[in-house]
């Protein structure tokens, strides 16, 4: 007799709180019927999952205990599960161990209502190394590092560390990212003895710098996927746990969604022989969503120790490399417009990056061999990155789009998405960096980030990500210690901010209209060193009934003052380090119901604006109270 269990996505209707339900339909089986999975044969949990569906049964229930894969069911991830459908993987009790760390470990591809629930997934140890400053070179151009005991020192590897040669620097008592520091990038490695090193930096460390003997560093390994959903919709991972992971930790990318996610991500096991624990659990992100047809419910995660971003959600710009009349040739830097269809929304941008024509998408096709007519600028990243292929768009309507310019195609941008309930915490880069539309970020915790706890920015230039938000809440969350590096980037290291600005030669906000139909509401700011709500380039946005605690008792040096070398890019935008709340480029901004309590030594204005921007509550919308 078959029974059918049901379970439910939680998703997004109209702005706040809706359902989309999918189902897994369930089996019974029979006792002792495992499919022959077990521990002792770790090829088994591929090859018995895979007959338990082909028999037909719609669950199957993995024996608990140690699994260690070790051989690869397929050239890519270690284990992949293709086309599986309306079917459930129970692994309570299971730990999955993927010890190779040059290769992605478990995927599923091309699926739809499948649940995987319940595992522990583990590289079997630390994913990187770590150690401590024993030198800083008197003219800042080299630091020397002793790997801690117990872990690798294979620093000098190139095959271990090749995708982001970047060090990251932590208080050794507390175990935190050191503040007032900064991404250090280095470009040399000479080793000095069996576990020492010295590393050639990329830019100069001034006197004034906190980097020094004593310290502990760490950096990221080769980043690979740990699960990836790729092509997927309607499916369900929840109840996992991962000690470490190799890169992005969950990673969706190219499906109809909407997919749920419920996990935890935290350090693995320190290695024998070791006195510090590890001080990075992931490579790279946490969650990673990206050109999805219907957005991620992310909901009751805990993500910490990431060297990048908690969860970032987004689509692809496409860059223009010519357009005549209702034919546009685009590139794109990744794996190319798989989820772009006709009849898409597309939105061109102007070559400042202001948010412009809109047209419909009647065809794409791929354009093999395309050699663009023009030299590419130098100062467009998207144009540097080593994947290129180019397309074929046939649009309703001529746009006339500028050379180089972007396009993004509005429907897969994971539109629809919801973060809620999640704590984000201790990690290098931004706890959300969303490029979404109609979603809604709630109850969640974000703390101890090294840029912005939420940043919504469009980014055609570093990675080719699309797009300005438009219709999203930010509700209820607590941000908590965000922006402990220095005053960097200065489109991103605001507690919460909504940046228009892009890290290129123009160094401008562009003009309102990109983020539109934004609502802050009743969040919770804590001990937050910088400006804790910046805003630019944004029509219709609600910052209100929130509370700044502490705000802005600490400072840290703006960037020049620690390195020998400026970011230009940022000169003359005027942004205001002392007030608490920053705008430029916006319309009808409302702020209103705002409190601060105990405003640090290094809060100059509770509220700054230029002449660009036009609303109400810029005088009475933020009131200072005693508690």
């Amino acid at each position: 007799m078959k029974t059918t269990h049901i379970w439910a996505i939680t998703g997004m209707i109209g702005f706040l709180i809706g359902a989309a339900p999918a189902s897994c339909a369930t089996e019974p089986l029979s006792p002792g019927n495992n499919w022959g999975i077990a521990p002792a044969d770790s090829s088994s949990f591929y090859r018995g999952i895979v007959s338990a569906y082909a028999s037909g049964a719609k669950k199957v229930i993995v024996p608990p205990g140690r699994y260690v894969i070790t051989q690869s069911s397929n050239p890519g991830a270690m284990v992949k599960f293709d086309g599986l459908k309306h079917f459930t993987i129970e692994a309570s009790g299971v730990t999955l161990v993927f010890p190779d760390l040059s290769k992605e470990a478990l995927e599923f591809y091309g699926c739809d209502d499948v649940a995987f629930l319940g595992a522990t997934i583990t590289r079997g140890g630390p994913v990187t190394s770590q150690g401590t400053v024993t030198a800083v070179a008197d003219d800042g151009k080299s630091v020397d590092i002793k790997i801690h005991s117990g872990y690798r020192a294979d620093l000098d590897d190139p095959n271990s560390y090749k995708d982001a040669h970047v060090l990251t620097f932590y208080d050794p008592h507390t175990l935190d990212i050191l503040p007032g520091t900064f991404d250090v990038w280095y470009s040399g490695v000479t080793r000095l003895a069996p576990d020492t090193f010295r590393l050639a930096l990329r830019y100069a460390l001034s006197p004034d710098t906190p980097i020094t003997a004593g310290k502990y560093v760490s950096w990221r390994n080769t980043v690979h996927r740990d699960i990836g959903v790729i092509g997927c919709a309607h499916m369900r991972l929840d109840r996992l746990r991962f000690l470490g992971g190799t890169g992005f930790c969950i990673q969706e990318f190219d499906g109809d969604g909407p997919n749920h996610y419920t996990y935890d991500l935290t350090y693995p096991p320190a290695p024998p022989g070791a006195t510090v624990r590890p001080l990075i659990s992931s490579n790279a992100d946490g969650f990673h969503s990206g050109a999805m047809r219907h957005g991620p419910v992310v909901e009751n995660c805990r993500l910490e120790g990431m060297n990048d971003d908690g969860v970032p959600i987004h689509g692809f710009y496409g860059q223009i490399m010519e357009a005549t009349g209702t034919t546009v040739i685009i590139r794109l830097v990744w794996d190319g417009p798989k989820t772009w269809r006709s009849g898409d929304s597309l939105t061109f941008l102007s070559k400042e990056n202001v948010a412009g024509i809109e047209a419909k998408l009647l065809s794409i096709e791929a354009v093999p061999n395309y050699k663009p007519a023009h030299p590419p600028e130098a100062e467009s990243n998207f144009y540097k990155h080593p994947h290129a292929t180019f397309y074929r768009l046939t649009i309703d309507r001529p746009v006339n789009p500028p050379y180089q310019a972007f396009v993004s195609d509005e429907n897969e941008c994971g539109d629809g998405f919801v973060v809620r309930n999640c704590t984000v915490k201790n990690l290098r880069g931004c706890g959300m960096r969303i490029q979404a539309s109609h979603g809604l970020i709630e109850g969640c915790t974000i703390e101890g980030t090294t840029y912005a706890g939420i940043l919504l920015q469009a980014d055609p230039y570093w990675f080719g990500q699309s797009e300005y938000c438009r219709d999203v809440t930010i509700c209820n969350n607590t941000i908590r210690r965000c922006g402990a590096y220095m005053r960097f980037a200065a489109a991103e290291d605001a507690a919460l901010c909504l940046s228009g600005v892009h890290p290129n030669p123009i160094g401008i906000p562009p003009l309102p209209g990109g983020f539109r139909d934004i609502v802050i509401k009743g969040n919770t700011f804590i001990d937050n060193p910088g400006t804790n709500i910046q805003l630019t380039s944004v029509i219709g946005v609600r910052v209100l009934d929130n509370k700044m605690i502490d705000p802005m008792e600490t400072w840290n040096e703006p960037l020049d003052k620690l390195i020998d070398h400026t970011a230009d890019s940022f000169k003359g935008l005027g942004i205001d380090k002392g007030a608490l709340i920053w705008a430029t480029q916006c319309q009808d901004l409302q702020i209103s119901g705002n409190k601060v309590v105990r405003p640090g030594k290094y809060l100059l204005h509770l509220v700054a604006t230029d002449a660009t921007v036009s609303g109400s509550g810029f005088s009475d919308g933020v009131k200072a109270v005693k508690k």
